[in-house]
C-alpha cells in the first residue's frame, strides 16, 4: 500500500496562490463601500421609484458593470456621498422641522 501525502506541512497549491492585497494596495471604491458597509449596517427597505432618460439609465448600467456592482449598489453608494457632502443642510433640516417632535 501507498502512504498518504501529508499536506499539512508543505502544500505543492500554495506556489499557485498569490498573496492576499494589503489594505493599502485596494482600490479605492472598495475601501469606500468597506468603510460605508461599517458606517451603517441598515436594512435597505426603503423603496423609491425612479423615471430615468433611456441614455442616463444605460450609463449608469456600464458604469455598475464597470465597478462590479449592481445598480441599486451604484445609487446607494452615490446617494451616501452625496448625504455626507451635505452634513450642514441635514442638521439644518433637524433644527428646523424636527425641533416640534
Amino acid at each position: 500500500m501507498s502512504k498518504q501525502k501529508d499536506f499539512k506541512r508543505d502544500n505543492p497549491a500554495l506556489a499557485f496562490i498569490t498573496a492576499q492585497p494589503v489594505h493599502d494596495e485596494l482600490p479605492t471604491h472598495v475601501v469606500q463601500q468597506a468603510q460605508h458597509v461599517q458606517r451603517k449596517k441598515e436594512i435597505r427597505e426603503a423603496r423609491v421609484n425612479l423615471l430615468l432618460t433611456p441614455s442616463l439609465h444605460a450609463n449608469i448600467v456600464r458604469i455598475a458593470q464597470m465597478e462590479r456592482t449592481s445598480v441599486n449598489g451604484l445609487i446607494n453608494k452615490v446617494l451616501a456621498e452625496y448625504e455626507q457632502q451635505n452634513l450642514v443642510a441635514i442638521e439644518n433640516y433637524k433644527k428646523i422641522w424636527e425641533k416640534e417632535k
